[in-house]
């Protein structure tokens, strides 16, 4: 099998990539750490990590908790992204939503940007099923390889879909991508509003999804439910529906009129 090649990895500023870690570690565990448990995470020496955390609670970005032998970040940090969750409706913010289509669905939601040509998936809810599909924030996907990613190129002239699959075959040439195929895929996620194609990455698990297009967005974003395959394929028709009408709710999109009954993708 040939190994896939990390777009972008050579590129990234290592001093970045770690503060943005030290953030992303933090939003998993969801509670205060050591120095060295933050250390054992980044897989850097103890002393490097105490360096760039002191930065960080200098610039007021994370904090001294538990008399000192802790640290976590402050609100600072929360409060830098506030302004985006102005762009949704009076129904609530972005956080509020997600946590909404977990509390119908009960699986995983996540969010998916478009980066070049992939789809990185920069928030993650995690599901209450006992069964689930953890993914882990900042995974990435070629957007043609993935139903988070193909809803996002659904919305773009069929001129640029071609541009990008050139792009992506540069970069991975194999498998090769079925032109064709993707085309009629577009199509049909044009017609219905959501993109379902099953166990597109791993086996046995899927995603539905579905575009956030609407409002002050500055780009459009991807949600998607991911779960096992047969679980999703039993409730894809409510699902989807549901998917469609919590983002017209919170976006104030006019939508399609809910999701229409879904089509055979055994």
């Amino acid at each position: 099998m040939p190994t896939r090649r990390k777009t972008g990895q050579s590129r990234d500023v290592k001093s970045a990539t770690r503060v943005l870690r030290v953030f992303e570690i933090f939003a998993e565990t969801k509670r205060p750490m050591r120095i060295s448990e933050l250390a054992a995470e980044l897989e850097i020496p103890q002393s490097s990590t105490s360096m760039l955390v002191h930065t960080l609670i200098r610039r007021g970005y994370m904090e001294l908790a538990g008399q000192g032998r802790v640290v976590q970040p402050t609100l600072s940090l929360a409060l830098l992204g506030s302004w985006l969750d102005e762009q949704f409706s009076q129904a609530g913010g972005l956080q509020e939503m997600l946590n909404e289509i977990v509390a119908f669905c009960q699986d995983t939601v996540l969010l998916g940007a478009e980066m070049g040509i992939e789809v990185h998936y920069v928030h993650v809810v995690q599901g209450n099923h006992p069964l689930r599909y953890d993914i882990k924030r900042g995974s990435r996907r070629f957007l043609v390889d993935a139903n988070a990613g193909r809803v996002l190129l659904a919305l773009k002239p069929d001129e640029e879909i071609d541009r990008l699959i050139t792009r992506t075959q540069a970069e991975r040439p194999h498998p090769p991508v079925d032109r064709r195929h993707l085309r009629e895929e577009i199509e049909t996620i044009r017609r219905q509003g959501y993109s379902y194609r099953e166990n597109m990455v791993v086996p046995g698990a899927s995603v539905i999804a579905a575009a956030l297009r609407a409002g002050g967005l500055h780009r459009p974003l991807a949600v998607g439910i991911a779960g096992p395959t047969e679980r999703l394929r039993a409730n894809l028709q409510p699902n989807a529906r549901f998917l469609m009408e919590v983002i017209a709710k919170y976006l104030g999109a006019p939508g399609r009129g809910g999701a229409p009954a879904p089509e055979s993708h055994m």
